[in-house]
């Protein structure tokens, strides 16, 4: 039986502090098939810069 593929979303603003830990977290998920886009809603931290660690597994949108 084919699972269905699951979209996690995940909105950031100024979220640098805890971006890193919550992204690993849902990548150690054990169900396959998902797919997982964070919102990067115009931060002025370093959100982009740790989401480009993870460009090959996250869809990432930009709001700025």
């Amino acid at each position: 039986m084919n699972e269905p593929l699951v979209s996690i979303i995940v909105s950031a603003k100024d979220a640098g502090h805890t971006l890193k830990r919550c992204v690993e977290s849902i990548l150690a998920l054990d169900y396959p098939h998902f797919e997982l886009i964070v919102v990067d809603d115009g931060s002025t931290d370093n959100t982009a810069l740790i989401l480009k660690d993870f460009r090959e597994k996250v869809k990432v949108l930009s709001n700025s």
